[in-house]
């Protein structure tokens, strides 16, 4: 009896420890900036090829990451984007350039249609880094350049940066940041890119 007893209690033991602990729901962000362009550029006669977004292997996963004191970085846990950010900063970005019609022709990448020029876009930073467990900031780092396409000639480069403090040192005060920095940054490279490819030179910045 003292045998059974001893069995069923390991066994109630046994279940309890195997028994999974309620986790959290995975929450869906939408990296969706709004872009305001603080310029009114004219269509400009030439076809341009955008090029996919390339980037570091945290901007093609739905990872939301951060960067802690002390380059501690990893990814918000119950937290994710809808879509990788490098393909949500390409829609976004075509999206823009197609509707305010600055080129004569928008041309995506994986297009077998010829173009005058490409816009190639790398990112270099894209994470809610922080300064401390209170105070982060959104943190955003492109390289833009603009060649000819048939002759692979560089016509123009840039470095974009944007740095737009959280409200609230979380996943969800990270995504609004991160919007917003993205925002601010999107709209610069188009007028950028619109200003460049009307006055074609080598601008290295």
């Amino acid at each position: 009896m003292k045998t059974l007893t001893t069995l069923l209690l390991a066994l109630l033991i046994s279940g309890c420890s195997l028994r999974p602990e309620a986790k959290p729901p995975i929450t869906q962000y939408y990296l969706d900036p709004s872009i305001a362009l603080a310029c009114t550029p004219s269509t400009i006669d030439k076809a341009l090829r955008l090029n996919f977004v390339k980037g570091p292997e945290a901007v093609s996963r739905e990872g939301i990451a951060y960067t802690r004191p002390g380059l501690q970085s990893g990814d918000y846990l119950y937290s994710r984007w809808k879509q990788p950010p490098s393909e949500a900063i390409s829609t976004a970005l075509y999206t823009v350039l197609k509707d305010k019609e600055i080129f004569s022709r928008l041309i995506y990448d994986n297009s077998l249609i010829s173009s005058e020029l490409t816009l190639d876009i790398k990112v270099l930073q894209f994470e809610h880094r922080f300064e401390d467990e209170k105070n982060a900031s959104a943190m955003i780092t492109f390289n833009a350049m603009i060649y000819d396409t048939q002759t692979r000639a560089l016509l123009a480069s840039r470095l974009f940066r944007s740095n737009v403090p959280s409200k609230t040192p979380d996943a969800k005060g990270g995504v609004k940041a991160l919007n917003k920095a993205l925002g601010q940054l999107l709209s610069e490279l188009i007028c950028w890119s619109a200003d460049e490819s009307s006055h074609p030179g080598t601008s290295r910045n």
